[in-house]
């Protein structure tokens, strides 16, 4: 946690987890006196993604998607003009083959990363939603996706334990829900 944080301060510190030197580190929180401007301080050094995806529930079960070595929840990039929980639907049936409907919003979700030395800040709105049909339930393998499984809550709060933070957000914001708690 840094107090009284200047644009100065957090672009020194961005550049330091850039350069890999706080490995140990995996989050920052900014405490500023101008939201507005830090915000825009921070987005300008970025290109903006934008997301959305989901927990898919069916029969008090979770949808979980193993990609690159970790479990997840299934998600992907907005298209042109598309809202939000059309995306969902949409990524959540491409990536795992199953057919879904939106229950309620969870949480949205910020996080940082390179891609061929690009700085990306993908914003990601998160869903509830209920599974329709996972009949043709497989994993997209072109999104190096190698599992779809369906999880109790406990089986994947434990499977999230080396995922992202995000992720571990997500689960946690879902069981605050009142009507899944």
């Amino acid at each position: 946690m840094i107090t009284n944080a200047t644009d100065e301060m957090i672009g020194s510190y961005l550049k330091l987890l850039e350069m890999k030197k706080m490995n140990e580190v995996k989050s920052f929180n900014f405490l500023v006196d101008n939201e507005g401007l830090s915000n825009r301080y921070i987005k300008d050094q970025y290109r903006i993604v934008k997301a959305a995806g989901g927990i898919v529930l069916k029969n008090e079960k979770l949808l979980m998607i193993h990609r690159l070595g970790v479990w997840d929840l299934p998600k992907g990039k907005i298209e042109n003009g598309e809202p939000t929980s059309e995306c969902a639907i949409r990524e959540i049936q491409e990536e795992c083959g199953v057919k879904a409907d939106i229950v309620d919003k969870i949480a949205t979700t910020w996080h940082a990363y390179t891609d061929k030395d690009k700085k990306i800040l993908k914003k990601t709105t998160w869903y509830v939603l209920k599974c329709l049909d996972d009949k043709l339930a497989k994993p997209q393998l072109e999104e190096q996706i190698d599992e779809v499984a369906w999880k109790t809550y406990k089986e994947a709060k434990e499977l999230v334990c080396d995922s992202y933070e995000s992720v571990k957000y997500v689960l946690k914001a879902f069981r605050k829900l009142p009507e899944f708690a």
